[in-house]
């Protein structure tokens, strides 16, 4: 494939920002353990027993999958916004 995938670890000591993760031309998804990527609405965690949508501070990673090939030489952006815990 020629889609270029950017993922990138939330770091350590770190919370996301809801809603700031930024690319574009690309599809944006996120993971809790770095392995299975979804949209928002697709992530659930178990508290108490019971299924929750995960909340955006509990985001770990982020996958930025750009649409369309880049050319030699071309950038792209991929951004988000974290706060120190």
């Amino acid at each position: 494939s020629d889609k270029v995938t950017i993922n990138n670890a939330v770091p350590e000591h770190m919370t996301y920002v809801a809603n700031s993760a930024f690319g574009a031309g690309s599809d944006i998804t996120y993971s809790l353990d770095g392995k299975a990527f979804g949209a928002p609405t697709e992530l659930t965690v178990t508290e108490n027993g019971a299924k929750r949508q995960a909340r955006a501070d509990e985001y770990r990673h982020i996958r930025w999958v750009f649409r369309s090939p880049l050319q030699p030489g071309a950038s792209a952006v991929a951004r988000f916004r974290a706060v120190l815990n």
